[in-house]
């Protein structure tokens, strides 16, 4: 693919997004809206609809940031990793949510597992961790496990000789190393979950 044609497909991308994210934060309200009131693991369906919520926000502020910095800037405008953290922000927020996207998913296979093992203490074991206060701890955690991705972008802080372009790319903002590592994750843990799950039919 030559140079015209990714810069042609990459305008078409960011023409997308905001379409992209208006659908993703209408099919996530009308879920909190219906499942608000919901309890037991059900609960899942409005925190991963919260979460759906937020990156659909980002996705929208993406896809103007992307039309924005195409039809404003030049090709050759680059910039440092921390200010894309500033001025991309959704980048971050894309990168938090997917981990917190995970840290959810993995107590969801975990109470799908206790409930397919031990069925007559479910109920009273699960109201120990179905609860906001877990959610929100599972937040703080999210924001640590961030940490990794902010590494390129605090270096550039002390290195101003260290730019990307301008239009931020996730996997540029926090180095192809670390991007590689969590688009593994991404892929794996929710192919481990249904993994985990299925196998434990065997043992009951």
């Amino acid at each position: 693919m030559n140079i015209e044609s990714q810069s042609m497909l990459e305008d078409l991308l960011y023409e997308l997004l905001p379409v992209l994210g208006f659908a993703l934060c209408a099919s996530s309200l009308l879920i909190i809206v219906v499942m608000r009131k919901s309890s037991g693991a059900f609960r899942f369906s409005v925190w991963f609809a919260i979460n759906d919520l937020v990156t659909g926000l980002a996705t929208v502020y993406a896809g103007f940031y992307g039309v924005v910095s195409t039809v404003y800037g030049n090709t050759g405008d680059m910039q440092t990793p921390s200010n894309c953290l500033l001025r991309a922000f959704h980048v971050t927020i894309w990168l938090y949510f997917d981990i917190y996207h995970m840290l959810l998913l993995s107590m969801f296979c975990f109470d799908r597992l206790l409930f397919m093992l031990v069925p007559v203490a479910y109920a009273k074991v699960s109201c120990a961790y179905l609860n906001w206060t877990v959610v929100v701890l599972l937040g703080v955690a999210s924001c640590a496990l961030l940490t990794p991705a902010l590494t390129l972008p605090i270096e550039s802080l002390r290195n101003e000789s260290i730019v990307i372009h301008t239009l931020c790319r996730v996997d540029s903002v926090t180095g192809e190393a670390y991007y590689a590592n969590h688009v593994m994750v991404m892929q794996w843990m929710p192919i481990s979950g249904s993994f985990l799950g299925s196998s434990s039919l065997f043992w009951l």
